[in-house]
């Protein structure tokens, strides 16, 4: 069954709708990947895994026929710890905040679950998640599952997040080269040049340096870190 924990989305409510799979087959994979791999990841601040199973049974219920699945009718979904789940613990990885209980769900994953997704565990973060490693005195060292010798990056740990449009999260604009050096990831575009070249500066003919690649140059010391 591991195979079907590398399902993707589309593919999963694909074979939910043609019923070839049923969302407690899907979420009893994920988990047992899960468990076999989380004493060496430690990716997990919180597991549901019982509320999950309960609540895949009832979405393959919604599957039959005269069922109404919503579109992520029991689709598995992993959660940042630092989303909110009404009565649930929000510590964003600091023993600081460990008393912390939650009383409003975050409107993201409201959507999620209206939606018919399941949150069967939620993820380790960095410290406040401000940093670009996940190693927090609340949680220890979330590791790359790919590669346990690289880092899992950070803010979000486990869940490798990447920059996206409209992400306004403090440093992501800069973090995320980080995270990709440090998780072992190939940057795209051009690869990243260590070197200087030299160009002539038309005020004086003389050579100046400046770095082969501006945008990338940044990277240098994290890819060495790798």
């Amino acid at each position: 069954m591991t195979e079907l924990a590398y399902l993707s989305a589309t593919e999963a409510l694909h074979l939910f709708r043609t019923r070839q799979l049923s969302p407690r087959e899907l979420m009893t994979a994920v988990i047992e990947r899960a468990e076999l791999v989380e004493p060496v990841a430690n990716a997990f601040a919180e597991r549901l895994f019982d509320q999950a199973l309960d609540a895949a049974a009832e979405a393959e219920r919604l599957y039959r026929p005269g069922g109404h699945p919503r579109p992520l009718e029991g689709l598995p979904v992993a959660a940042k710890e630092e989303q909110p789940i009404a009565g649930h613990p929000v510590t964003d990885g600091t023993p600081l905040r460990a008393p912390y209980v939650a009383t409003k769900t975050a409107i993201a994953l409201s959507r999620i679950q209206d939606a018919g997704g399941i949150v069967h565990a939620r993820t380790t973060t960095s410290e406040f998640c401000c940093l670009p490693l996940s190693h927090t005195r609340r949680w220890g060292v979330t590791r790359n599952p790919w590669n346990l010798a690289a880092a899992a990056g950070g803010s979000s740990g486990v869940l490798g997040r990447q920059p996206r449009r409209g992400d306004h999260h403090p440093g992501h604009r800069i973090r995320h080269r980080r995270v990709a050096a440090r998780a072992g990831i190939v940057h795209g575009g051009r690869r990243v040049q260590a070197a200087a070249r030299a160009q002539p500066d038309p005020s004086t003919g003389r050579a100046r340096r400046e770095p082969a690649d501006r945008a990338n140059h940044g990277l240098r010391g994290t890819c060495q870190a790798v």
